[in-house]
């Protein structure tokens, strides 16, 4: 499990540049957003037709859909906004992003920003009990675009975003009748429970209202076994992103992409207001910024 760490750490991990974005990363990972958000589609339409069973249609969207999520993330965070495809900026997948990249991007980078104080939009999926991350888990979109909308308001490119993943839904339900019901609570729950380990167990110390807050590698805190079986179902990329967690929040490792994690050590920096880690409460952003008018 992760130690406290001050700023003096920072001095015993060796300068690793960011590399900026390439085209082949562009390309990678605009492109498994693509094929992905196609298999998916495609893995239920098999069950709509009839071609595959309940139980098979369940097995292939569980091992399917995770990745799609980890490349969002992944744009939002080191790719300018023309380097980022249609399919990633207004994501169609039945269960939706409202507000797609937009709402996405900038509650996240704000999320780093404000990292264990009040003014994190993302705090609800890591606060409290581990039963109240799991339920804001499954209002994760709902979440995000309450907090997008409570910070700038009902803005143009926000109501044009919701409104088209809001007909797409409507058009796929007169398609496909009831069973598209169905789809969206599959994926919904299959988000909600990744949500859960990327956000509540890598943030907090163990799972129980009284665990500190803080950024946790868990490599070690995981069965050899278990992160076996997470790399053959999804891939290196999917268990870095678990149990590396914390190097990608250091802010000078902000824009690092997934495939380097392991390039970097953690450098105990996270945000500009906490300097020390873990904390044993979520603190309040006014007291730590003398002279700041709390919004």
């Amino acid at each position: 499990m992760s130690t406290p760490h001050d700023l003096s750490s920072a001095d015993s991990v060796a300068d690793f540049k960011v590399p900026a974005p390439t085209s082949h990363d562009v390309v990678k990972n605009n492109g498994i957003i693509l094929l992905r958000a196609t298999a998916v589609f495609v893995i239920f339409l098999a069950y709509w037709l009839g071609a595959i069973p309940l139980w098979a249609y369940f097995a292939l969207e569980i091992l399917v859909y995770p990745d799609h999520y980890l490349r969002l993330h992944d744009l939002a965070h080191g790719f300018t906004d023309k380097q980022i495809w249609f399919a990633a900026r207004h994501p169609m997948i039945a269960d939706p992003f409202w507000g797609g990249m937009l709402v996405f991007k900038d509650t996240h980078l704000d999320h780093h920003r404000y990292f264990a104080t009040d003014r994190d939009p993302w705090l609800k999926l890591y606060d409290r009990s581990p039963w109240h991350g799991a339920f804001w888990s499954l209002l994760e979109s709902e979440l995000f675009a309450y907090q997008y909308v409570k910070k700038h308001g009902l803005r143009a490119p926000f109501v044009r975003e919701v409104l088209f993943q809001a007909t797409c839904m409507a058009v796929n339900a007169i398609l496909f009748g009831p069973v598209y019901w169905l789809h969206v609570v599959t994926l919904r729950v299959i988000r909600a429970v990744s949500i859960f380990y990327f956000n509540y167990y890598v943030h907090r110390s163990h799972l129980g209202s009284d665990a500190e807050y803080g950024v946790y590698e868990r490599a070690n805190d995981l069965p050899p076994g278990f992160l076996t079986l997470v790399r053959l179902l999804w891939g290196k990329d999917v268990l870095w992103g678990l149990i590396y967690h914390n190097r990608h929040h250091c802010l000078k490792y902000w824009r690092l992409q997934i495939q380097n994690y392991d390039d970097v050590r953690d450098c105990g920096q996270y945000t500009h207001y906490i300097k020390q880690w873990p904390v044993g409460r979520v603190h309040d952003l006014a007291s730590l910024e003398p002279g700041r008018v709390a919004p």
